[in-house]
């Protein structure tokens, strides 16, 4: 194109108009191309935009999924975990009545013990001064008997 037109300047005017007109037909042409290709670029851009958009809207709306699933799982562990305290605290408190009900019984018990040992020593005693006496009285019948087995001999 830039060849016709040097040497259409020297020449005559109808061929400079040849030329250009020519020339800008090329350019419109060019220009034409171009818009479409600007148009097809748009409307690519265009389409690209609305799909980042969208995906960037389903990403938003995953992570807000997603955050809710894992509130609601962290609300309901946070529920366990105050219903296992609240069992641990009636274990702890059952435990401690527990060994304070043990306690109780085993003071009670050594104080049984302790009871039974003396009215024990006291039965053992009581049963010894009584044998004692029986062992006394016994002997003074056994030495009655042979008195009286004496005083028969003789009186025979």
């Amino acid at each position: 194109m830039a060849a016709n037109l040097d040497s259409a300047e020297g020449d005559d005017p109808r061929a400079l108009r040849e030329a250009l007109a020519e020339a800008l037909a090329e350019a419109t042409l060019q220009l034409k191309q171009e818009q479409r290709r600007t148009a097809s670029l748009a409307e690519e851009l265009r389409t690209s935009k609305q799909r980042s958009l969208e995906a960037q809207k389903h990403l938003e709306e995953e992570e807000e999924s997603i955050m809710n699933r894992l509130m609601k799982r962290l609300e309901a562990l946070q529920r366990e975990k105050q219903e296992l305290q609240r069992k641990v605290q009636s274990e702890e408190e059952q435990l401690r009545e527990g060994e304070s009900q043990l306690a109780s019984v085993t003071r009670e018990k050594q104080d049984l013990q302790r009871q039974l040992a003396l009215e024990q020593e006291y039965v053992v005693n009581k049963l010894e001064k009584k044998l004692n006496e029986l062992n006394l009285e016994k002997q003074k019948l056994g030495k009655y008997k042979v008195d009286l087995e004496n005083q028969l001999e003789q009186e025979q």
